[in-house]
């Protein structure tokens, strides 16, 4: 309720549904139904414990990471991000409750920026980083509509390319908003949610 609150009044300025804003949240961060309770327990520069010799955030990642970092006036050493996904053979380093990658950040928070008029938005802050959802979800969708037109599959496309990015797509783009054999479901995931939220949300809006 408190995070519907604090993205639904960005709704129409953006152009995505709280529902679809709010279904992603919650997968990347919630735990016990508290979207932001999860934001991880890894510092950018140790010891990747499933990447061998390496850290846990990219090299690519860690100059997007610290100017980050320099502008809201957060220790890069001690503040906690996520931690590698051993299981997907991937690195960490995402932030904050809507679990942002700080290249992706970097490059959107000048729009967070203009639409809630914060200098320098903090993916760590529940309003910036919850409007950048939104903000990324929409970029997705719009991507999205070169292959698809009905809702379902908008908003699942959306979602996948959420977690697995913009440049998603083939197999294993539909293997996510479909929940196929080997996938991780994401995307399907997230539309589920989805549209239970916005059952939720229509009668608050009456």
């Amino acid at each position: 309720g408190d995070a519907l609150k604090i993205i639904q009044p960005y709704e129409s300025t953006i152009g995505i549904s709280s529902a679809l804003t709010l279904a992603v949240l919650f997968q990347e961060s919630a735990i016990d139904s508290t979207i932001g309770k999860n934001i991880g327990k890894c510092t950018y520069n140790q010891a990747s414990s499933c990447l061998s010799g390496k850290t846990v955030m990219s090299e690519t990642q860690k100059s997007s990471y610290l100017s980050i970092m320099s502008n809201i006036g957060l220790n890069p050493n001690t503040t906690p991000i996520s931690c590698a996904i051993c299981r997907d053979g991937s690195y960490g380093g995402a932030m904050g409750p809507a679990q942002f990658m700080p290249v992706t950040w970097y490059g959107i928070a000048s729009r967070v920026s203009n639409i809630i008029g914060i200098s320098y938005p903090s993916p760590f802050e529940n309003l910036a980083a919850f409007t950048a959802s939104a903000v990324l979800l929409k970029d997705n969708q719009t991507r999205c509509k070169t292959a698809f037109s009905k809702k379902n599959d908008l908003w699942s496309c959306s979602a996948a390319k959420y977690y697995g990015g913009l440049s998603l797509s083939g197999s294993t783009l539909t293997n996510s908003m479909y929940c196929r054999k080997g996938s991780s479901c994401y995307g399907y995931n997230v539309l589920k949610r989805a549209l239970q939220f916005e059952k939720d949300i229509a009668p608050l809006n009456l």
